[in-house]
């Protein structure tokens, strides 16, 4: 596959897929590019709802029947569970870490190896989280170790 970037004066941004076919790679391209273009939606209050890119949220956390996005800044609430966001932003680099987080593999400043089987995460801001020796593995996976 070739990747070609031209820059110009242009009204607007626009990409143009050249394929033989319609295959399983360019639908995943395609699929991909439809992601960037959404945002997740939070809030503080009811009365103003944020929406957020993807790139700023480090990581998701349920907490008592409630999900909250994290940034490196806020805490946002989602109407989304953490299933949702692991299943539909999972292309997008977001990973379940532990039954109650799901991460984004892009926040991620630095992994260190913890007790049991345990990684812990040192994102961007300095947080830190730990990954459950059950998505160790996971992780490990995902990022290619």
């Amino acid at each position: 596959m070739k990747i070609k970037i031209e820059h110009g004066d242009y009204e607007e941004n626009e990409i143009l897929l050249r394929c033989r076919e319609v295959d399983s790679e360019i639908m995943r391209i395609i699929a991909f590019l439809n992601l960037q273009t959404q945002k997740l939606s939070g809030w503080k209050n009811k009365e103003e709802i944020t929406m957020l890119e993807f790139k700023d949220v480090y990581y998701a956390e349920a907490l008592e029947d409630k999900t909250f996005l994290y940034t490196s800044k806020d805490v946002y609430q989602t109407a989304l569970n953490l299933a949702e966001i692991e299943g539909r932003y999972e292309s997008l680099g977001f990973l379940r870490i532990s039954k109650s987080v799901v991460v984004n593999l892009y926040s991620i400043h630095s992994l260190k190896s913890a007790l049991a089987g345990r990684i812990e995460i040192i994102l961007k801001n300095q947080e830190k989280l730990i990954v459950s020796r059950h998505y160790a593995p996971l992780l490990r996976e995902r990022i290619g170790l």
